[in-house]
């Protein structure tokens, strides 16, 4: 349901920010990375932030010399990769968070 509404608020915010002109007869590689860098710059909350992943993935795995149907094969793989380890790493970060508040709360100190 929330990624609805992002999805959603992302496609409302693409219109509004009207790229026609600044991607015309760019590569559909620097399309993806430019719409994923503007989401990632205009959309808040974690949508936005796993959107824009998916799109700069994708846009690092264009291959002009691959077919359409490989090539987009290739691309969403690469981003749905991307997801994943932003994904790994929000985890990591949080757990490194939660460690290092208990440690506050005992008044330890961070380990060097």
């Amino acid at each position: 349901f929330t990624a609805s509404i992002g999805a959603e608020a992302i496609l409302e915010i693409l219109k509004s920010l009207n790229l026609k002109d600044e991607i015309s007869g760019q590569s559909p590689g620097e399309v993806l990375k430019k719409i994923g860098m503007k989401i990632m710059t205009t959309v808040g909350g974690s949508s936005g932030a796993l959107f824009a992943t998916l799109l700069i993935g994708m846009a690092k795995r264009y291959n002009d010399k691959l077919s359409d149907q490989k090539n987009v094969a290739e691309m969403f793989t690469e981003g749905v990769e991307a997801m994943k380890k932003r994904g790994k790493m929000a985890k990591i970060i949080r757990k490194r968070k939660k460690s290092m508040k208990k440690r506050k709360a005992f008044g330890l100190r961070r380990r060097r």
